[in-house]
C-alpha cells in the first residue's frame, strides 16, 4: 500500500508533467490526455488527478468542457505592453557575444510566458522617447551591458523600472541580477576537498575584474575556513590595461609564474576561465611536468584546454535574462515593491577529470600525447 508520502511524490510528479504539457501548447492551444490516461503512470486516483486539474484550471492555463476534454489556453499577448532591452555598449568579443544573445533569449522568452513581448533598443537614447505619444506603453527595460566603462550616470530617467546586471549598474538606485558568485566558489572549494586535495588555492581575486571575483572568493574562504585549513587567494597588481579575454589571459599567466615560483599546491580554482586558461599555459610555457599540473576548476564552462573541457562552475546567461524578466514583471505589477533588490541566480557545477589528481598525465596516457598546445576550441 503506498504511503502518504508516496502519493504526495506522485502528485508532484504527475503536477510537474501537466504543467510541461501545457507550456508547450500555450502558444497553439490543444487538448490534454484523457483523465485515466494520465492516472495509471502515475498510479493516482481519478479523485487526486482531478484535484491536480482543478488547480490548473484556476490558475489560467486550462479549460474543461463536457464533450471536448481538457484544452489548453492558448497564451494571449497584449500588444499594447511591451518591455525593453538595452543592446551592450562593448561586445567586441565572442565570450561576450555569447553571453549577450543567451541573456536576450532567456529575458524575450520569459516574457512572453508571461504575455507581453520585447523589443531591441541599440542606445540609451532611446530610452527616453518610449511612452511619448505611442498607445504602447513600455513596462521595464533590462539593461544588458558587460562594460565596467559605462556607468548607471548614462542612464536618462524613465517612469518605468530598470533592471541592470550587477557589475554594470547601480543597486542603490534600480534592481539588479547577478550570479551567485558566493555560493560558486564556496561550492567549488568543497567539490575539490571532496576528492581529497589538501591545498585549495584560489587565483586572480582582484577588484579590477570586477566585484564578483573577491565574492567567489570569500565563498571560497568560507568553504576552506569551514574545513579548519588555510586559505590562499593569490593575485597580483593589475598592470594590463583595458580588462578583456586577452588581458585576463596575461593576468592569469603571471599569476601562474608567481605560483610555480611559489610551489604549486595539489588545486586551484580559478577566478574564471580567462585567468585558468593563463594559468595553465604559464604551466605549459615553463615545462611544468603533466603529473605536477595541479586539479582545476573554472567558471563560465567556456575553456577547452588541449581539446579538453575543465571542470567549471556554469554560468547561463539565459538565467540571467530569464530572473530580470520576473523582476520586472513583478515591480511593474506591483508585486515587488520597496528598495531595490539584487536577485542572485545560482550556478551549476560539471565535474571534469580536471578536477582528479594527476589529470593531465592521465590524459597524456590516454591519449597518447596529451596536445597541450591546443588551448582552445
Amino acid at each position: 500500500m503506498a504511503t502518504r508520502q508516496d502519493t504526495s511524490l506522485r502528485k508532484k510528479a504527475l503536477e510537474r508533467h501537466l504543467r510541461e504539457l501545457c507550456e508547450q501548447k500555450v502558444n497553439t492551444g490543444g487538448s490534454l490526455p484523457a483523465l485515466r490516461d494520465l492516472c495509471g503512470p502515475f498510479e493516482l486516483s481519478l479523485t487526486a488527478a482531478h484535484g491536480i486539474l482543478q488547480t490548473l484550471q484556476r490558475e489560467g492555463l486550462i479549460t474543461s468542457n463536457r464533450g471536448s476534454g481538457t484544452i489548453v489556453i492558448p497564451r494571449q499577448f497584449n500588444s499594447d505592453i511591451l518591455y525593453v532591452r538595452i543592446k551592450p555598449f562593448d561586445a567586441e568579443t565572442p565570450h561576450v557575444n555569447a553571453a549577450d544573445d543567451a541573456a536576450s533569449s532567456g529575458f524575450s522568452g520569459r516574457i512572453a510566458e508571461l504575455g507581453a513581448f520585447v523589443i531591441e533598443l541599440p542606445t540609451m537614447d532611446h530610452l527616453a522617447r518610449l511612452n511619448t505619444g505611442s498607445p504602447t506603453v513600455c513596462r521595464g527595460a533590462f539593461l544588458a551591458s558587460w562594460d565596467p566603462d559605462h556607468q548607471q550616470s548614462l542612464i536618462p530617467s524613465v517612469p518605468f523600472p530598470i533592471v541592470g546586471f550587477y557589475d554594470h549598474a547601480d543597486p542603490s538606485k534600480d534592481d539588479c541580477i547577478t550570479f551567485d558568485d558566493f555560493t560558486g566558489g564556496r561550492s567549488a572549494t568543497e567539490h575539490l576537498m571532496a576528492l581529497g586535495h589538501q591545498s585549495v588555492h584560489f587565483l586572480g581575486e582582484t577588484s579590477s575584474l570586477g566585484p564578483w571575483s573577491a565574492h567567489r572568493a570569500d565563498g571560497y574562504r568560507a568553504a576552506m575556513e569551514a574545513a579548519s585549513r588555510e586559505a590562499h587567494s593569490i593575485s597580483l597588481p593589475w598592470q594590463y590595461g583595458k580588462v578583456n579575454s586577452p588581458t585576463i589571459r596575461q593576468f592569469g599567466c603571471q599569476i601562474g609564474l608567481h605560483v610555480i615560483k611559489m610551489g604549486l599546491p595539489e588545486a586551484v580554482i580559478a577566478a574564471n576561465d580567462d585567468v585558468a586558461l593563463g594559468f595553465l599555459t604559464a604551466l605549459h610555457q615553463q615545462g611544468v611536468p603533466l603529473i605536477q599540473w595541479p586539479a582545476i576548476v573554472g567558471f563560465d564552462d567556456s575553456l577547452s584546454y588541449g581539446g579538453q573541457r575543465i571542470s567549471s562552475m556554469r554560468v547561463d546567461y539565459r538565467d540571467i535574462g530569464r530572473a530580470a524578466a520576473d523582476v520586472l514583471w513583478e515591480r511593474s505589477h506591483g508585486i515587488l515593491t520597496g528598495p531595490p533588490t539584487v536577485r542572485e541566480v545560482p550556478m551549476q557545477l560539471i565535474a571534469r577529470l580536471t578536477s582528479q589528481q594527476g589529470w593531465a598525465y592521465r590524459l597524456d596516457r590516454l591519449l597518447g600525447g596529451y596536445p597541450v598546445a591546443q588551448t582552445t576550441d
